[in-house]
């Protein structure tokens, strides 16, 4: 295993747990509250086929990055794995643009939670307070990881745990609500709906290697790596097609023209938790659904 001067110094603390629910925390977004309606306009009910075939491609990249990770264990993740194979040069433009993308994406983040904040306020007030809620959201986060990164562990579990309630709600609540009709094959699916499906459900599973960048602070990372990974990627995986198999059999051939499936699906069982599936994605994804 080969490690990295720029690691000196760094604590060995995230162990297969903390590094599973962050690769977990970042690979589901808000995307699977809409997603399950794309995937049964392009296939129908044959949606959960789609999602698992999906799996075991990002399965096989997965195993690329167990392999780098257990090798190269140094902060930068995919960054590193690619100056350690192709030079510094190569690696100084991957992490560059890693670094963009995940600035990008986080300012992204922080102006979506800005606007939920200050829908409310009068409209004096809204521009310093959308300022001060993004500077505040990136303040606090960073003052967690400069605390280190075992406290940087515990706020990734909350955030999982915060996003994982309502998905899980959704698959308990639902699977009593399921109708064996809505499974009946409308006809056979198109090449290129298969395709498409399979576009959306690869999207849908991206996002495992960005929580690679800590990896000069994973204990035993040739061992911790790949069982990470193993055991993040099974749970999402189970879990899409989960929540897949759920709205298609409460909602049936209504869920492919639905603009809010998870929530559609709970309305049919209770209006509260249509907005707690609202109130989840919003979570997620920082802004508040359409309805």
């Amino acid at each position: 295993m080969e490690t990295s001067a720029r690691d000196t110094g760094l604590v060995r603390a995230v162990g297969t747990w903390g590094l599973a629910a962050s690769i977990i925390s970042i690979v589901i977004g808000a995307s699977i509250f809409v997603v399950p309606a794309a995937l049964a306009a392009n296939i129908g009910p044959r949606a959960p086929l789609a999602i698992l075939a999906c799996a075991i491609a990002v399965g096989c990249v997965a195993i690329c990055f167990a392999e780098g990770g257990s090798r190269i264990a140094s902060s930068g993740g995919a960054y590193g794995y690619i100056e350690a194979a192709f030079g510094p040069l190569t690696g100084y433009v991957a992490g560059t643009l890693l670094w963009v993308g995940d600035v990008l994406a986080c300012g992204g983040i922080a102006v979506a939670l800005a606007d939920v904040g200050v829908s409310a306020l009068p409209p004096p007030f809204k521009a310093s307070a959308h300022v001060l809620i993004i500077v505040g959201a990136v303040a606090a986060i960073a003052v967690v990881n400069i605390g280190g990164v075992t406290r940087g562990i515990r706020l990734v579990n909350a955030a999982v745990l915060l996003k994982l309630v309502p998905i899980l709600v959704f698959v308990v609540v639902g699977a009593g609500a399921i109708h064996g009709g809505n499974f009946r094959d409308s006809g056979v699916a198109s090449g290129t709906g298969f395709g498409r499906a399979m576009i959306l459900a690869v999207f849908a599973f991206m996002g495992m290697e960005t929580a690679l960048a800590a990896s000069g602070e994973v204990a035993q990372p040739e061992r911790t790596i790949p069982r990470a990974l193993a055991l993040a990627l099974a749970a999402v995986a189970l879990l899409y097609m989960a929540i897949q198999i759920v709205a298609q059999g409460i909602l049936g051939p209504a869920l492919a023209h639905s603009e809010a499936p998870l929530a559609d699906a709970m309305g049919q069982i209770s209006p509260a938790l249509r907005w707690l599936m609202l109130a989840g994605a919003a979570v997620v994804d920082g802004r508040l659904p359409r309805e």
